[in-house]
């Protein structure tokens, strides 16, 4: 504590949360013990942990990025709650419209998956965390599935990319609609070309 010029009730709040007080650099105290608004009642602390906990959900539900433990100064930390706070915000609207679909009448994906590498999706919140994942619209999606017009799967291998099938008439092949790599950006041709064999495979089981 030798560094401190001051401690009002903000420094000690954040001291005596342990994972605010792990997160807070030197500079954050510094600037919290120089704030008069957090001599009475802490406010600083409130933003940190409310941080450090939306992050840690969309980390568990693999939509967000690591957390990071360290806030350098109040700068960072503003910067970092209102990035996180729009990406928690955008997932909540997600999970809301995916919830108004009926998770029974989800249909699954027609052709099987390849563990490790050709996954279906099988919910509306899977197309929720999808979309969170790989920076697509495919959240969106969940009424083209329930009606069986689309389908959607996870490629995890040779590369990671987003892929939906799609028919253009009830007797016609699955074919890709859409296969896209993070962010609607194109894939090498190896993937494609294995998705592509993939897909002749099941063709005749279907």
């Amino acid at each position: 504590m030798h560094h401190r010029d001051s401690i009002n009730t903000g420094v000690i709040e954040i001291l005596l949360h342990p994972a605010a007080a792990q997160a807070a650099g030197p500079n954050l105290l510094r600037e919290v013990g120089a704030d008069k608004a957090e001599n009475h009642r802490g406010r600083i602390v409130h933003m940190i942990t409310g941080t450090l906990q939306m992050q840690e959900e969309l980390r568990e539900e693999g939509s967000g990025p690591a957390r990071r433990n360290h806030f350098a100064d109040l700068s960072r930390l503003r910067e970092t709650h209102a990035e996180v706070t729009k990406r928690y915000r955008r997932r909540i609207r997600q999970l809301i419209e995916a919830d108004q679909h009926d998770t029974e009448r989800f249909r699954n994906p027609p052709l099987p998956g390849i563990p490790g590498q050709i996954e279906p999706i099988t919910s509306p919140k899977g197309l929720v965390n999808e979309g969170e994942e790989q920076g697509n619209c495919v959240a969106s999606y969940a009424e083209r599935v329930r009606q069986g017009h689309t389908f959607l799967y996870r490629v995890l291998s040779p590369e990671r990319a987003t892929l939906s099938i799609v028919k253009s008439s009830p007797f016609a092949d699955w074919k890709i609609g859409e296969l896209e790599a993070k962010y609607n950006t194109d894939v090498r041709s190896e993937p494609e070309d294995r998705i592509q064999a993939w897909l002749a495979r099941h063709q005749c089981a279907v």
